[in-house]
């Protein structure tokens, strides 16, 4: 048998195949997020920093003129940043949003990061807000079509209010 009959084999004797067809059915709903047409709701909007999941980035940056807040390829603090933002309470997630000069939030509900950060996130996570339709102040709901959400960071009226 070759290396990869060996593969197959082990993977459905260890995860059970009824594992596999989950994992592989969610790979394939994953892949929306990837498309161009997952971040088609972007490009009208002005150009800007996108907080888009780590698996979407990349599509936001070959697709669109934005740039992302971060990246699996680059600094760490700025990921951190990310998963901070999403499980963080309202409050907390704005500060990281105006610190970061974060103009727009992306959401594919078929991620699997969308699923981590619901994990990670206790019921007051931003991200669990935003699931359930609690748009905090500071943000307005731009397009909702399918898996994907634009979310646009509303500007800051009084610079005094959120510290940095």
């Amino acid at each position: 048998l070759s290396e990869l009959s060996f593969d197959l084999i082990g993977t459905c004797l260890l995860e059970g195949s009824g594992h596999v067809e989950q994992r592989l059915a969610a790979e394939s709903r994953s892949e929306t997020c990837m498309m161009p047409k997952a971040v088609a709701s972007l490009r009208p909007l002005p150009r800007g920093q996108v907080a888009a999941f780590v698996d979407t980035a990349p599509t936001v940056l070959l697709y669109t003129s934005d740039s992302v807040t971060a990246a699996s390829y680059r600094d760490p603090e700025a990921l951190e940043d990310l998963y901070r933002l999403y499980t963080s309470t309202s409050p907390n997630a704005e500060r990281i949003v105006r610190h970061r000069n974060i103009d727009y939030l992306l959401l594919c509900k078929n991620s699997p990061d969308y699923a981590y950060y619901m994990h990670s996130s206790d019921a007051t996570g931003l991200i669990r807000e935003l699931s359930i339709g609690e748009i905090p102040h500071w943000l307005n709901q731009r397009t909702s079509s399918g898996p994907m959400e634009v979310f646009e960071v509303r500007p800051l009226l009084n610079k005094s209010r959120v510290d940095n």
